[in-house]
């Protein structure tokens, strides 16, 4: 998740869980901190987050592969409908910025590291608190 106000830089807010068949939760990372760059909208910020949000759930993957010995799906949500919508699509965005992490998060998704892309409602979104 991410907050933005203009002209200050933006807030990125990040859950990372271990999450079992049952519903069973467990928080295994976290980030809360300011994001270093002035973004022109919540897009900007949003997929900014995104980027730091795949990395960090592809590291926590990526070691409990080697632990567990077997591969973890990969799930992927944002309560911002605009990131989401772009993801899915082939929508061509005017930020080349905004458009270089769009495609990365897209192409992610196209070769399989990430099984899923969700989109969650802002109250049911648990990452939000992190961008407050």
């Amino acid at each position: 998740d991410a907050a933005q106000g203009v002209p200050e830089a933006g807030h990125e807010g990040i859950l990372v869980m271990l999450c079992d068949t049952g519903r069973n939760v467990n928080i295994v990372n976290w980030k809360s901190r300011k994001i270093n760059r002035v973004h022109a909208g919540s897009l900007g910020a949003e997929s900014f987050a995104l980027v730091s949000a795949i990395d960090e759930a592809l590291t926590v993957q990526e070691i409990l592969n080697d632990i567990l010995g077997r591969k973890l799906d990969v799930h992927i949500a944002t309560d911002n409908r605009s990131l989401w919508t772009s993801v899915q699509g082939s929508t061509t965005l005017h930020s080349a910025i905004i458009h270089r992490r769009i495609e990365m998060a897209r192409q992610f998704f196209q070769y399989g590291f990430i099984s899923q892309w969700l989109w969650i409602k802002g109250k049911e979104y648990l990452a939000d608190c992190l961008t407050k």
